[in-house]
């Protein structure tokens, strides 16, 4: 039995003879597809996905059916470097081989280890949860806030087919989530694109078909060197299957992988509730087909790292988005994020524009840099004329004088200096800080400092 929709002409042919009954279930309940192309900063915007779960931003426990072990251990090592996260708030599940563990303990520590999609020694949920291709079929796993998210980020049309066409298996891979009713895309570029038809898709099959049966047939004349990469080959390519020993390299044929891969290719027709941006909550019906070649249903739900984020990996940040963190760690007095942008000497000039005027003016000069620098060389410029000028004036602080007498003195000033300007008393607030009194039953001014 198989709750895998299969066409008949792509069943093995093993099973073609068998007589075949379709079960009905009720009570079904409409799944939601929220999906995302991102054009750039891919691996930023899945960190920053897992980063809104570690930080509680979004609900529930993250399920990254990621079908890269490189891809998660970069993901992880950034994941480390931007909060406080171990081996105990991360679950990795992927082939348990040698050559997996080696790779994962060897980037991120002996203490991560390969997991079970249902672990019975091990019921304690994690955070984070990465799963290949391994777990995207025929797997249980169990986590009641489990939430999942399909990322398809591959370079050769049948690897980023292998897991696009794959969303009616990865959805209800986790049995007993309160999540169940919705499952994020991200993906990063068209596995149609190239292959829009069904018969262009098969014809682009039958050559990888036949290349791969010319590799095989040459194998047992190649070189050591030839035979480990084709090995190591097998890892994505659907045609090979490694029956290697301790002793000899050995890789066969896979003669129901065109089978399986025009079964998933057809797939893409298959309907889903679709999320966009203008969509209501409930989603417009549409296959995959339709996401992946209609441009206006790109959607923006999910972002890269944040300034801040990015200076933690030591990658260039945009300004602006430096100047909205450094804002919101002042406001949440998160010196973690302060220490680290007060210490860059690229973001001097915004430290000091915020301990002039305050993070509320930041808005004023559209965070940016230029303009921040020529309000600090304004507020300089006006600092040192003030003190000069005051240091001209003949009033000393905590001394009282009579608004008359300032405004003679101030009026001398002008003159003196080719001012062309009419002078009255409550000019020197532009230079002192004042207070309001009098003196002789007249009105007058006490200065307090200098400006």
């Amino acid at each position: 039995m198989t709750a895998t929709p299969i066409r008949n002409e792509f069943l093995p042919d093993q099973l073609m003879s068998l007589p075949i009954y379709n079960i009905e279930w009720s009570n079904v309940s409409p799944v939601r597809l929220t999906h995302q192309r991102i054009h750039k900063n891919f691996e930023s915007v899945v960190t920053n996905v897992c980063l809104s779960h570690i930080r509680k931003e979004k609900e529930g426990n993250a399920y990254m059916f990621y079908n890269s072990v490189k891809a998660i251990i970069k993901t992880i090592k950034n994941l480390k470097k931007i909060v406080n996260i171990t081996h105990e708030d991360i679950k990795i599940i992927c082939a348990n081989n040698s050559d997996n563990l080696k790779l994962i303990q060897t980037c991120l520590g002996k203490e991560f280890t390969i997991g079970k999609a249902h672990d019975t020694t091990d019921t304690r949920t994690r955070v984070i949860n990465f799963v290949t291709s391994c777990a995207f079929e025929g797997t249980d796993i169990y986590d009641t806030d489990g939430v999942t998210y399909i990322i398809s980020d591959g370079n050769k049309v049948h690897a980023k087919l292998d897991i696009s066409t794959q969303v009616s298996q990865i959805v209800g891979r986790i049995r007993n989530s309160t999540y169940n009713n919705e499952v994020f895309l991200l993906w990063s570029s068209s596995p149609i694109d190239n292959c829009i038809s069904e018969d262009e898709y098969r014809d682009l099959l039958r050559i990888q078909e036949q290349e791969a049966l010319n590799t095989i047939a040459q194998l047992d004349n190649s070189t050591q060197t030839i035979k480990s990469a084709v090995r190591k080959d097998t890892l994505n390519n659907p045609y090979y299957i490694d029956v290697s020993t301790d002793t000899e390299i050995k890789v066969i044929f896979n003669t129901v992988a065109t089978k399986a891969l025009m079964n998933n290719y057809v797939g893409l027709t298959k309907t889903y509730n679709v999320r966009n941006n203008e969509s209501t909550s409930t989603g417009v019906v549409a296959t995959l087909r339709d996401i992946f070649t209609d441009a206006s249903m790109d959607n923006d739900w999910f972002s890269p790292l944040s300034g801040a984020g990015k200076l933690k990996l030591g990658k260039v940040a945009s300004f602006k988005d430096v100047c909205l963190d450094y804002a919101e760690a002042l406001l949440n007095k998160d010196q973690t994020t302060i220490d680290l942008i007060e210490s860059d000497p690229d973001y001097q000039e915004l430290v000091e524009f915020v301990s002039i005027y305050g993070v509320d003016k930041l808005s004023a000069v559209s965070y940016q840099k230029s303009k921040i620098i020529a309000e600090i060389d304004k507020y300089e410029s006006h600092k040192e004329s003030t003190t000069c000028i005051s240091n001209s004036l003949p009033f000393k602080i905590n001394n009282v004088y009579t608004k008359a007498d300032i405004k003679i003195e101030i009026q001398n000033f002008y003159d003196k200096h080719g001012i062309k300007a009419k002078a009255k008393a409550t000019d020197i607030t532009k230079w002192y800080d004042v207070k309001l009194t009098k003196l002789n039953n007249k009105d007058a001014y006490k200065i307090l400092n200098t400006k």
